[in-house]
């Protein structure tokens, strides 16, 4: 999978890095999974937007086919 660099605050980055630390879980999963359950809240107002970003977060879609 390919990833792409996100900025975030250094205090975020200390948290992440001591739950990490805590958990034994890397920091890269935290992330993607906080980011992952913060998109997903974000879209639940809106059906179609939340199937469609169901759709890209499965790996089943894309985003020619969540805008339609």
């Amino acid at each position: 999978m390919d990833m792409v660099p996100i900025r975030i605050s250094p205090k975020v980055h200390t948290a992440l890095k001591v739950l990490a630390a805590a958990t034994g879980v890397t920091m890269r999963s935290l992330a993607e999974e906080a980011i992952k359950r913060g998109i997903r809240e974000e879209a639940s107002g809106d059906q179609k937007l939340a199937q469609a970003i169901e759709l890209i977060l499965e790996g089943e879609g894309n985003l020619e086919e969540a805008a339609s």
